[in-house]
């Protein structure tokens, strides 16, 4: 395993403990570890740009990258120049290149490196940050329009020129490039809040919570670490290829577990955004009401609300061939009470219930006549 682990740390620049994590969950298969790494999402949004100035005494670039998976800004670079052809950077090229392009700038003295790092720590203070990463709504979806607007004015303000210029460009990569690639080249800031954790997300699977109205356990109950039962919604081939590799106990069900890696509640809204974990790098997502129960189980070993008798759970092939097939969309859950419970019915209601009335009535009658008597 030793080898194996070796061959991924090297070409795909993966922490040695997660390269052997991975390989677990494969079951020491090398190319079936290689296919998940292959199949790693775009996550990463890049947003190239540039910006004159009216009094043509700064023209400037940036560079900066967005996680989407973990929702941080994870990288920024800006520069300020006198070189008037710093303004006809080409900002449609590969990111790469742009950032080649850059770092030729910063190589030459006509940098302003003062301005620079000002203008980089404006915009990524705590609260510009903020702001900024509210027009990263999805990785196919960045609001440019307002993204030029807000730049445009923070900048202003440091160059001291409210007549500003400015065009961007986006583009998505996958966090490995990024990652690898200012491994290599130490120009500009890299925020790693988040990363210290060993977040690696390699791919997230479409998943819907299995809703538990009776016996189930509501988000906000739930811990870190507990598993949530889900039906898998994603029909890409990879999806179906890492379910092969699942443990087969969570799959007796016709659904899988996913173990809480993460919850966020929205206070405008009241719901939890839930990140699931079902092996290493392997994640999947979704939104629910707080008050909203579903199929889950404990840490301790609490299992919520069991899966009816009368329903037969689908079989999930094994082969790479097959596809798996879906979960059920309507499963329903039913409640059995314990025989102390039924038993504690007899004696409340029923015949026996019926007996006791008709004998407390008869003697109220007999005590009455004797009384008489």
């Amino acid at each position: 395993m030793a080898m194996e682990v070796e061959i991924l740390t090297n070409n795909y620049q993966i922490p040695q403990e997660f390269a052997q994590r991975l390989l677990q969950f494969t079951k020491n298969d090398l190319e079936a570890a290689i296919k998940i790494l292959e199949s790693t999402e775009e996550s990463v949004g890049i947003v190239k740009g540039k910006f004159l100035s009216s009094k043509k005494l700064f023209n400037g670039a940036f560079l900066f990258a967005y996680n989407f998976e973990l929702r941080e800004i994870s990288y920024f670079l800006v520069l300020v120049s006198t070189d008037s052809s710093l303004s006809r950077i080409n900002i449609e090229q590969n990111w790469k290149n742009f950032y080649t392009d850059l770092s030729h700038y910063a190589e030459s003295n006509f940098v302003n490196m003062e301005i620079s790092r000002e203008i980089e720590m404006t915009l990524l203070s705590p609260e510009n940050l903020k702001y900024i990463m509210s027009f990263f709504i999805n990785i196919n979806n960045i609001d440019q329009v307002n993204l030029r607007r807000f730049l445009l004015s923070e900048i202003a303000k440091v160059v001291m020129d409210s007549a500003l210029a400015i065009k961007t460009a986006v583009e998505a990569t996958d966090i490995f490039s990024l990652q690898n690639f200012l491994k290599q080249n130490p120009l500009g800031t890299k925020l790693n809040k988040k990363t210290a954790k060993n977040i690696c997300v390699l791919i997230n699977l479409a998943v819907e919570p299995v809703l538990a109205p009776i016996g189930g356990i509501e988000i906000g109950n739930l811990e870190i670490g507990d598993e949530i039962l889900v039906k898998l919604k994603d029909e890409r081939e990879i999806a179906q290829f890492i379910l092969n590799y699942v443990n087969s106990e969570t799959l007796k069900t016709g659904a899988i577990f996913g173990s809480l890696f993460s919850k966020e509640l929205d206070e405008v809204t009241g719901n939890y955004g839930v990140k699931l974990e079902f092996g290493p790098g392997i994640f999947g997502s979704f939104v629910i009401g707080n008050k909203v129960r579903v199929q889950a189980r404990k840490k301790t070993g609490y299992t919520s609300a069991s899966i009816s008798n009368n329903y037969t759970s689908p079989q999930f092939s094994k082969t790479k061939d097959e596809k798996i097939k879906p979960f059920p969309d309507e499963v329903e859950f039913e409640y059995s009470p314990s025989q102390d419970e039924k038993n504690k019915g007899f004696f409340e209601k029923g015949f026996f219930q019926t007996f006791l009335a008709i004998l407390l009535i008869l003697m109220f009658i007999l005590i009455a006549l004797l009384f008489f008597i």
